[in-house]
């Protein structure tokens, strides 16, 4: 409601207004590698969500085969850089997780990509 007062102190009440609040975690993608890259090296994983002031995102931890990838990002870009040397050759699993001011998280999709670094 809101309450309206002229100068002689007279007060009227509006009517009642009801509003829903949602309170949605943030959505997140991952847009590089893409799905079924072959990758090999220290190469950059990144995020595509330009919408993340929106949401409030403080927060992003990459993770690779469900282990966090070095520490949470917490500005942009929203990037990480990842030594694929550092796992076996073979197919894994990239995933982030944004979390928001509030604490609310969401986890992207999975992106599986193959590692092929040559032997050493």
């Amino acid at each position: 409601t809101a309450v309206a007062r002229d100068a002689a102190g007279n007060t009227t009440t509006s009517a009642a207004v009801s509003v829903m609040v949602y309170n949605s975690p943030p959505t997140i993608s991952i847009s590089s590698p893409a799905p079924g890259a072959t990758v090999s090296g220290t190469i950059i994983v990144r995020t595509s969500n330009a919408h993340f002031k929106k949401f409030g995102v403080v927060g992003l931890q990459f993770k690779v085969d469900g282990v966090n990838l070095g520490d949470e990002v917490t500005t942009t870009p929203w990037a990480v850089s990842w030594d694929t040397t550092l796992v076996a050759n073979g197919n894994h699993t990239l995933t982030a997780v944004a979390r928001d001011g509030a604490g609310n998280t969401a986890t992207s999709a999975a992106v599986i990509v193959a590692v092929n670094n040559p032997p050493r």
